[in-house]
């Protein structure tokens, strides 16, 4: 469903879809994720930004994925206050800023 060419094609084929889902799976896809795709996370959205929608791979979350691995790799996999969190976010924000400017 997420690789749609319009917000038309994905309610055509999101209705082909779910026919075959059972009713509380179809509720909560209508309540809680039909919408933020429409809004946020259809491929038609998406192709507006120069790397985020790969026509390989789809949509792709590698730099997340890889962030969120390097946070829990540092913190030995434990759980973080939101502020330590937020501090690394600019660590790592500015490191990557200065291999950029290398």
């Amino acid at each position: 469903m997420l690789d749609c060419d319009s917000e038309e094609e994905f309610l055509d084929c999101s209705m082909s879809i779910t026919s075959k889902w059972s009713e509380p799976a179809v509720s909560y896809f209508e309540r809680e994720l039909q919408s933020d795709i429409i809004k946020h996370a259809g491929k038609w959205l998406l192709e507006e930004f120069d790397g985020l929608y790969d026509p390989y791979s789809g949509i792709t979350n590698n730099l997340s994925e890889s962030y969120n691995a390097v946070l829990k790799q540092e913190n030995d996999w434990k759980e973080l206050h939101v502020l330590l969190t937020c501090m690394f976010s600019v660590f790592i924000s500015c490191k990557t800023l200065i291999i950029l400017r290398l």
